[in-house]
């Protein structure tokens, strides 16, 4: 058995700020003013805090509709724009193929597929503009597919939009991964810790764990704040932590971690 005393860090759990309200956990003026959390916060289907996830923030998916439609329609113009006339020579043998129609049916195509492909960037790159931020990646991106269109290269630029967007889901996907991982972390905190007051032990939330109390950690209990230890020695399972099998042996000053058991 062993006492460990809570510091600041632990004993000052986080919130909004003075005088916000918001539906979670953080205050909403440290979010970066990256614009793909503004156009996440602006979709009206949306509710909740995109910045942080909200519930539906979780759900967003770039494969809709018109981004698959996009797509076939990428395919589409890519292939004729490349092998068009081959293609004409064998469904037609003998027959010309108007070459306006090869060249301007394949361009519509991938102009309409980069509309539905890259929709969110370019209505993101242009809200920014009116609020003053220009030079972000949406930005950056209808830069450099516009000016791919300027100079003719059309599946060029459906693609840089294409693989951008991709890469912005998986590192979505990576994001939420990451945001449960800590939720579930934070999960096996206690929600009750026993301090030591005048001899006596007694259960409080752990939320009310003040700077400099007492807690009193028994064989099996997890320790709900970080803290130091005060007296006693004892080793600690932190796998759940640190993902070390082996226990660690603690004593008099040093550090414990929330949720290291005893």
């Amino acid at each position: 058995m062993s006492s460990i005393r809570g510091d600041a860090a632990a004993a000052e759990r986080g919130g909004h700020g003075e005088g916000e309200e918001a539906c979670c956990e953080h205050a909403h003026g440290d979010c970066g003013a990256d614009g793909r959390q503004d156009r996440d916060a602006g979709d009206p289907g949306a509710t909740g805090c995109a910045c942080c996830g909200g519930e539906d923030a979780d759900d967003e998916t770039i494969w809709n509709a018109p981004f698959i439609v996009g797509i076939v329609l990428f395919v589409l113009g890519f292939v004729f724009e490349h092998f068009g006339g081959s293609i004409a020579e064998t469904l037609f043998p003998g027959a010309v193929a108007p070459p306006a129609l090869l060249r301007w049916g394949p361009a519509v195509a991938l102009l309409v597929a980069y509309l539905f492909i890259g929709r969110n960037v370019l209505l993101t790159a242009g809200k920014n503009i009116l609020r003053g931020r220009v030079f972000d990646e949406n930005f950056l991106m209808t830069i450099a597919s516009v000016g791919a269109f300027v100079i003719g290269e059309y599946p060029e630029a459906v693609a840089v939009m294409l693989f951008y967007e991709i890469g912005e889901f998986f590192q979505g996907m990576a994001v939420r991964h990451s945001r449960k991982s800590i939720a579930s972390l934070l999960d096996i905190r206690p929600d009750t810790a026993n301090i030591l007051v005048d001899g006596e032990i007694r259960e409080i939330p752990a939320e009310r764990v003040a700077v400099g109390d007492v807690v009193l950690l028994r064989p099996g209990d997890k320790a709900p704040l970080d803290g130091v230890v005060v007296s006693g020695g004892s080793s600690l399972d932190m796998k759940a932590l640190t993902g070390e099998s082996l226990p660690v042996d603690v004593g008099e000053g040093d550090r414990v971690l929330s949720g290291s058991i005893n």
